[in-house]
């Protein structure tokens, strides 16, 4: 029998069978008097559309009522049927399939998608946890919080592997959202366009579809190292090329995800999602001990094959055994170097240093400022690292431009303020 599994996400909806992508959607629809796009096709036409579009239905499927609802489209629920059933419309009509679902669905949630896939023809022998699942798959034994980015917030979930890999807590971060980046990028790259070309791509809604429609390249361009990503759009007959520079796309990733570093905890390596990885400064931002791969939840499903075939109830599973060949690299669970530092002297208080990045202020405290402009500190496969930013560093009296490796007893100033490496044992 065929393994279908369905990864949900509010941000797109991923179909494999026997661990191949068959199908892969964006959780956007756009209604109609008379039909419902979903998926691509809506995605395609949400600015064209803006008060028919909607993108919220997989955040939480349920009965929200839809603003401007129609007979066939009154609340959450019908977007999720209309667009699962264009999804199982176009894998064959699979008749079988295992969920992995986000970690902030709750009881509601999961009976709300079992009576819909019921109504569709769909059976489900169980619900897994999409984050358990993943590191089931691949995680050594450890203390882990996985990241995720949703589109309109964030989760921060603990998996604990030993034997097992449990799910410990869940936190939701409403301030990260992939959708509050894509605006101010948006944002970002129409000021360019206005400043560099005279041209306002926000000005007409199909010049600002073909923007948003470009936006994911012009991300994945800045993730890499140029120092500026050139944009290019077409309207109205004419070429508008603009300039911007790599760092304020990081800028932008900085500002989205300070409230998940803030979250983060000191003392649990953090595994980041693909997509999340793929943001432009998002790694160094967050501070990552790994990333996951884009396979991982279905593979962690695929080793347990969760009761296929037996007609016995759903279950919710978050616990699954650990994976017996384990290959995710997490720079986290290194041993430290006989002189690394420990802690950082600020003033009269010595700050441990944990896995997520630390900004160094300029009122001398550690942590909590612009991590996209300020000096940071983190530790990295037992090392710790410091990189300038752009208020810049100096370390034992010499100015720093690229990171650098810290040992016990360095002397850091940056913005004005000064701090000393320490170990304690």
């Amino acid at each position: 029998m065929a393994l279908w599994v369905l990864q949900l996400n509010d941000t797109g909806i991923r179909v494999t069978r026997d661990g191949e992508l068959v199908d892969d959607s964006p959780g956007v629809a756009v209604v109609g008097r008379h039909d419902v796009l979903t998926g691509s096709a809506a995605a395609a036409a949400r600015f064209l559309e803006p008060r028919a579009a909607h993108d919220r239905f997989w955040q939480r499927p349920g009965e929200q009522p839809l603003p401007g609802a129609t007979r066939q489209c009154r609340h959450h629920a019908d977007l999720v049927y209309h667009h699962l059933s264009a999804i199982l419309a176009r894998c064959g009509k699979p008749r079988e399939a295992v969920l992995a679902v986000p970690a902030h669905y709750g009881e509601a949630e999961l009976a709300q998608l079992l009576g819909i896939c019921e109504a569709l023809g769909l059976h489900v022998p169980a619900l897994v946890d999409s984050n358990v699942a993943a590191l089931a798959a691949c995680a050594p034994p450890g203390c882990y919080t996985v990241a995720e980015l949703h589109r309109h917030h964030a989760t921060l979930v603990d998996v604990d592997v030993d034997e097992t890999c449990s799910r410990g807590s869940v936190t939701l971060v409403e301030a990260a959202a992939l959708a509050r980046l894509e605006h101010a990028c948006l944002d970002l790259i129409a000021d360019a366009f206005l400043d560099q070309a005279r041209f306002d791509p926000l000005h007409e809604a199909a010049s600002e579809q073909r923007l948003a429609d470009t936006l994911p390249a012009w991300l994945a361009e800045a993730a890499g190292d140029p120092a500026e990503v050139e944009i290019a759009l077409t309207h109205g007959g004419r070429d508008h090329t603009a300039h911007v520079a790599r760092r304020e796309f990081e800028r932008i990733t900085a500002m989205v995800l300070g409230a998940l570093v803030e979250r983060v905890p000191s003392t649990r390596a953090l595994v980041v999602s693909p997509a999340l990885a793929a943001l432009p400064g998002a790694l160094r931002v967050l501070g990552a001990d790994a990333v996951l791969p884009a396979d991982a939840a279905a593979a962690g499903i695929a080793a347990h094959r969760l009761a296929l075939g037996s007609g016995e109830p759903t279950c919710f599973v978050t616990v699954l055994p650990a994976s017996s060949a384990p290959t995710l690299a997490c720079r986290g669970t290194a041993a430290p170097t006989a002189d690394a530092p420990t802690h950082l002297l600020c003033g009269p208080r010595a700050v441990p240093l944990g896995n997520a990045p630390h900004t160094l202020n300029a009122d001398g405290s550690l942590g909590g400022g612009d991590a996209a402009s300020a000096a940071t500190v983190r530790r990295v496969d037992g090392r710790v690292l410091a990189w300038p930013g752009r208020a810049g560093l100096e370390v034992n009296g010499r100015a720093v431009r690229d990171e650098v490796t810290l040992a016990a007893g360095d002397f850091l100033r940056s913005a004005g303020a000064e701090f000393r490496a320490i170990r304690v044992d």
